[in-house]
């Protein structure tokens, strides 16, 4: 994670207690004393005071929010002014009550707002225990109602109201930039932050202590948090345009926000939150064999320049392979040009003049070598034969080729199951579905298709259930790409049984510090759900990228230089897969070092990558006196060209000398070395450091650095 001010404790969870959200909205009455009765929650420095400018929540005498407001902006039928529901809501009732539910016990509060033209009723659950607020609404339009403000606002405060016992020079926002897989991971101080929006989960934090805020449904809408001008807002944006009608009900989205001082907890207790709002919509009926084998892809080997005898010879290559580690082989784009436009012609039908043998001899070579071959496409978009033979099909003509079939069709669904069963006859066994995020995203704030059609939210539930329902039928397991981050639905469907993680390595490795930042904080992000990386997503030329993708928790895959591995090596590389994804308290970025740790076989393990920085020396700490360590250290190009060999009697620590464009990894034992390497003969040069400990979680390692003395070669 970038520093930039934040260190990562490991303290244990706190356990706080929240009480109700006595929301008081501006133009409303005062707070009278005794209309809150029996509104504190059971801890008696745990309340909310209601003020003229809003609600303050106070936890453990620890302020959350002040001033904190329910909002969002709307245009009643027939009027040309919009209106702002919280400059003229008044609160109408409050009921508390005690529950139980599978997460816990705590109190349940109702709250319902009114004004002329709709009553918001706002339910919120508090679980002392978890530390934790559940959060939904219901919208009730009492006439017809435009949204012009683009948002509802389920809190809307100013910067400095979230958490504001907080230093403001010490305050952060960690979140990741845009709607997808390219989009960075950022930390940002909350005082000078200008963020539009972020997909949640968001964790706004200091060094030691953190508020989570997450989305654990997307059925109509998407949860966003937002920091602009002075503003800060948990939100669902909404289309210019969305229509509300009257009596018609809007069921809001349910938000998870928990307090705590250790990271991993926070961010592993919400992933369990969104497992449990979303449950299978249908059985598992696939195998994942994404993360139960290698793979190879011909994308940045081939770049769509393949035919049949190009497919062939690859596969050829990668079934050498097998020892280490692979299982199967994924045909990229390609495959279905259009001979004269370059462009996808039918999701069905191959190009007969690259593979005049279609794809059965493919088929079988790979199932006589105990391989899965597999598809990629992009079956959200029309290809040429949809366009030429049925334009009706066609739900948007966008620039660039974002030519969208309109997925609520019969024809089209029918079309879909056609091409899913055309695969599964040929032998395919199963399918790279790419661009996902522009498939459902590209026209999205186009009003008027949006109300005729779905929400964003909702088209992508739609997506994601045909994909899921053609999976199962014909056996056919889905690798999604592409994929739209911050829609929790999306843990629904079990047949999809991977969602790529990183970003494309890009030609020559250009992006490896932002795939490798990317990579290893996604895979906590989601850790609970499921994730891998893509075979092309990494440029594993670059050894540091395999290191970092072992990391990930997911298969390690080798992408664009498959064809010039040797079985020793790609079998070691395969061994490195992490028993876990790395947690983020156990993930550290300083300029170009990278330091991340989890476990190994039930071993100790860290690795250690320097992007294309100056020498910097470590020393890893915590160690027993009779802890041996096995070290692979590699350099930029080449698959392990560099040492592979092992040390005993580490007294306590370990010296380790990170030098540029390198990647070290460190597997800690005790007895005999869990696999084949000599002693190692060369000695790390000491360097007195002084810095800052990342603490431990998974393994009794401390990792310490130094931010000002570094070895430069």
């Amino acid at each position: 994670m970038e520093r930039k001010g934040l260190a990562l404790s490991a303290a244990v969870l706190l356990m706080v207690t929240f009480a109700t959200l006595c929301c008081f909205l501006p133009n409303t009455r005062t707070c009278e004393k005794d209309r809150y009765v029996g509104v504190r929650g059971s801890a008696p420095e745990s309340l909310v005071i209601c003020t003229q400018d809003g609600q303050s929540i106070t936890v453990n005498d620890q302020l959350l929010f002040q001033n904190a407001k329910v909002d969002f902006g709307y245009v009643p039928a027939g009027n040309t002014s919009a209106r702002s529901f919280a400059a003229s809501a008044t609160l109408e009732s409050l009921t508390n009550s005690s529950f139980s539910d599978g997460r816990g016990t705590g109190v349940r509060y109702i709250l319902a707002y009114n004004n002329t033209d709709a009553m918001l009723v706002e339910e919120i659950r508090i679980y002392p225990s978890l530390g934790a607020v559940l959060l939904n609404a219901s919208l009730f339009p009492k006439t017809d109602l435009s949204f012009s403000g683009g948002r509802f606002e389920l809190i809307t405060c100013a910067k400095s109201d979230v958490l504001p016992f907080m230093d403001p020079g010490n305050k952060w926002l960690s979140y990741f930039e845009g709607l997808d897989i390219w989009g960075n991971f950022a930390v940002k101080l909350v005082r000078d932050a200008d963020v539009d929006f972020t997909r949640t989960p968001a964790l706004i934090h200091d060094a030691s202590t953190g508020l989570l805020v997450g989305a654990v449904t997307s059925e109509l809408l998407e949860t966003e948090v937002m920091l602009h001008g002075s503003s800060f807002a948990v939100k669902m944006p909404i289309v210019d345009g969305y229509q509300a009608y009257n009596q018609t009900a809007i069921s809001l989205e349910t938000c998870w926000i928990q307090f705590g001082s250790n990271f991993s907890d926070l961010f592993m207790s919400y992933a369990e939150q969104v497992r449990s709002f979303n449950p299978p919509v249908r059985a598992r009926t696939v195998d994942n064999f994404f993360n139960a084998s290698a793979g190879a892809c011909d994308w940045y080997n081939r770049y769509g320049n393949i035919d049949e005898n190009t497919v062939s010879d690859d596969l050829d290559r990668t079934i050498s392979l097998k020892e280490g580690g692979y299982g199967f082989y994924i045909i990229d784009s390609g495959w279905c040009y259009e001979g004269t436009t370059g462009q996808d012609y039918n999701w069905s039908t191959w190009n007969v003049e690259k593979f005049p043998s279609g794809v059965d001899a493919i088929a079988t070579k790979a199932h006589a070598a105990g391989y899965k071959l597999l598809l990629w496409n992009r079956i959200g978009w029309a290809p040429v034969w949809i366009q030429v033979e049925h334009p009706e099909w066609v739900r948007c003509w966008g620039g660039w080729g974002y030519v969208q079939m309109n997925l609520s069709m019969p024809e089209v669904q029918a079309y879909m199951a056609d091409v899913f069963a055309t695969w599964a006859a040929q032998g395919i066994d199963g399918i790279k579905v790419d661009f996902i995020t522009d498939t459902i995203y590209q026209d999205a704030w186009n009003a008027s298709l949006w109300n005729a059609d779905k929400t964003r939210a909702e088209r992508a539930i739609q997506y994601f259930d045909l994909l899921d329902q053609y999976a199962s039928t014909y056996n056919l397991p889905v690798l999604l790409c592409g994929t739209p981050i911050g829609l929790p639905s999306l843990a629904k469907y079990p047949n999809l049984v991977a969602s790529r993680v990183t970003c494309d390595s890009g030609y020559q490795g250009i992006f490896t510090d932002w795939q490798i930042k990317t990579a290893l904080l996604r895979s906590f992000w989601w850790g609970a759900a499921f994730n891998t990386p893509d075979p092309d997503a990494f440029d594993t030329k670059d050894l540091r990228s395999v290191m970092v993708a072992s990391a990930c928790g997911g298969a390690v895959y080798y992408g664009d230089n498959y064809t010039g591995l040797n079985v020793y090596n790609a079998k070691l590389a395969w061994t490195l897969r992490w028993d876990a994804p790395a947690l983020p308290e156990n993930v550290a970025f300083m300029g170009k070092d990278i330091i991340a740790r989890g476990t190994w076989r039930g071993r100790p393990a860290a690795i250690g990558v320097n992007l294309d920085g100056p020498g910097t020396q470590y020393i890893i700490g915590g160690l027993g006196n009779s802890t041996s360590v096995i070290r692979l250290s590699v350099p930029v190009v080449g698959i392990f060209g560099g040492t592979t060999c092992y040390a005993d009697g580490i007294s306590g620590h370990y010296d380790l000398h990170l030098e540029p464009k390198h990647a070290v990894m460190l597997i800690f034992y005790q007895g005999q070395p869990p696999i084949p390497a000599q002693s190692c003969m060369e000695t790390e040069l000491l360097t007195v450091v002084i810095g800052l400990a990342i603490p431990v979680a998974l393994m009794g390692v401390t990792i310490v650095y130094n931010l000002r003395k570094k070895t430069k070669r």
